[in-house]
């Protein structure tokens, strides 16, 4: 397996935050995915979207740093907590657990032209 590129982020979630409420909706749609603008529409906890905002900001950040002299946008990365039982031990089956309790594990989409350059790349995301 070869390494296209490896992309870290920090953020600053207050600056999100403030930008988020001098912008609003017109800044959720420069750099979410469609699902994740209905996702952080359904919080109504301040600090919930303000940690959802920060965790996309990153992981979407560090993609693209990843990904070098290749330009992505922002709203073609999908960063999606999926049900799964790979961190559980053999003897737990994930549906038997309720859903509050069931462990995600997050899933890095790509859509648009970032799915046809990481086709095209055969790009495969880890950890």
């Amino acid at each position: 397996m070869t390494i296209l590129g490896v992309g870290v982020d920090v953020v600053r979630s207050g600056r999100l935050r403030q930008t988020y409420e001098k912008h609003g909706e017109r800044f959720l749609r420069r750099y979410l995915h469609p699902t994740e603008i209905q996702q952080f529409q359904k919080l109504t906890d301040h600090d919930a979207q303000t940690q959802f905002l920060a965790s996309r900001w990153a992981v979407k950040e560090a993609t693209y740093k990843a990904f070098k002299s290749w330009r992505i946008l922002f709203p073609d990365i999908l960063l999606s907590k999926e049900v799964s039982d790979v961190l559980l031990p053999p003897h737990i089956d994930v549906a038997t657990l309720p859903p509050q309790v069931a462990p995600r594990v997050p899933v890095l989409v790509f859509d648009g032209q970032a799915r046809v350059l990481a086709d095209a790349l055969r790009v495969s995301v880890c950890c």
